[in-house]
């Protein structure tokens, strides 16, 4: 009975935009988490961990992960941190694992191709302590 009341998430924009893309590569994504505050805007990106506990992984690892076809994760990186700065934005990367039992909060400060993250502020969380740091963000936001 459990599995019914189980929130059910669909993803058909995603899959809309690979189809339609149609094998093309990009170095382009999308912001998984937008909110406008009083003090500005925070843009958020989820890092599923799966390998790797979210407290041990660090993006840094994956810069130039499938970097065959000369786009690695850096390009993602790069655009979120372009993005945040042209827009006078916060940006957190929010490492996480299926389980729910470690949330990395990485607060970028300074970014770039060579240096990749070069400086951050990392908070390491439960789930619990998770839902209060999000929702404070819902909260927050108008």
């Amino acid at each position: 009975m459990e599995e019914l009341n189980k929130p059910q998430f669909d993803d058909e924009v995603k899959a809309l935009i690979i189809e339609a893309l149609a094998g093309n590569k990009t170095g382009g994504g999308d912001i998984d988490s937008l909110f406008r505050l009083k003090e500005g805007f925070v843009v958020i990106e989820f890092l599923r961990c799966v390998s790797v506990p979210p407290f041990t992984s660090h993006p840094n690892f994956y810069w130039d992960y499938n970097n065959l076809d000369k786009r690695g994760n850096k390009f993602k990186f790069i655009t979120l941190w372009n993005v945040a700065q042209k827009t006078k934005s916060k940006l957190f990367l929010v490492n996480y694992e299926d389980s729910r039992v470690q949330f990395k909060i990485i607060e970028v400060k300074g970014l770039s191709d060579s240096k990749k993250i070069y400086e951050e502020v990392v908070t390491k969380m439960n789930f619990d302590e998770f839902k209060k740091w999000f929702n404070d963000l819902v909260d927050k936001s108008y």
